[in-house]
C-alpha cells in the first residue's frame, strides 16, 4: 500500500479534528436532487462540495466548491 498521510483538519466538516489519508487529498460530495421536489422520480446526483488539502506542514485545508458554499447556505455546514 501507499503512504498514509496524517494531519490536523483546519475548518470543513472535520475541523480541528486529525484525518488519516492515503492520498494529499480528500473529497466530500452529498447527494442532491437535480429535479423539482415535486416529481417523485427526480434523480438524484452526488455532488463534489469541498476536499481537504494537505499542506506541506501536516495541516489538512478545507476548500469548499460553489455547489458546497451554496449547500451550507440552504442546509448547514456536514458534508460527508
Amino acid at each position: 500500500m501507499g503512504k498514509r498521510f496524517e494531519g490536523r483538519c483546519v475548518g470543513g466538516p472535520y475541523d480541528k479534528m486529525m484525518l488519516a489519508h492515503w492520498a494529499r487529498s480528500k473529497e466530500f460530495s452529498r447527494p442532491m436532487v437535480a429535479a423539482t421536489m415535486l416529481s417523485n422520480d427526480a434523480p438524484v446526483e452526488a455532488v463534489k462540495v469541498g476536499e481537504y488539502r494537505l499542506n506541506d506542514f501536516g495541516q489538512w485545508h478545507w476548500w469548499a466548491t460553489d455547489e458546497g458554499r451554496a449547500f451550507e447556505k440552504l442546509f448547514g455546514s456536514e458534508p460527508s
